[in-house]
């Protein structure tokens, strides 16, 4: 069982008590109504319900309030997701746009200069230089504040 239901009815029973140990007759005035000769447990069962009928009403206010805010989440989603499909139809067809086409079988596959894990693009018209010509170049001068 949900302890709030546990709750609500030892509070019942709580008031139930109390209403039969005090049965007496009262004379109740409220705003500009009298009532004479009312018994007590009328009147505090009466209350106990007005109380319960109040917090009903703002729970099902609060309950309203939440399945709006619910709805308009499950829209704004709906609409998120919409989007989403629209932004990788477009981003699968710019990575089909710029693949490479397929390498035929008696073709050599171009391969890139890569230097440390990064791709550099090299000129045609320019010779690579080897191992041995870049050990022969002089180091580049540092500056007094470099280290």
């Amino acid at each position: 069982m949900d302890w709030k239901f546990v709750l609500v009815l030892i509070f019942s029973l709580l008031v139930a008590v109390f209403t039969m140990q005090n049965a007496d007759a009262v004379n109740v005035s409220f705003l500009t109504f009298e009532f004479t000769q009312v018994s007590q447990a009328l009147v505090i069962l009466i209350s106990a319900v007005a109380g319960a009928l109040i917090a009903l009403l703002f729970g099902a206010i609060r309950w309203v309030r939440d399945k709006s805010k619910i709805m308009s989440a499950k829209k704004s989603i709906a609409g998120l997701e919409t989007q989403v499909k629209q932004l990788r139809i477009m981003l699968d067809a710019e990575i089909a746009k710029n693949t490479p086409p397929a390498i035929e079988e008696n073709e050599e596959a171009p391969t890139p200069e890569v230097e440390s894990g990064i791709e550099t693009k090299t000129n045609e018209s320019e010779p690579i230089p080897t191992e041995q010509e870049k050990a022969d170049e002089p180091a580049p001068k540092r500056k007094w504040y470099q280290i």
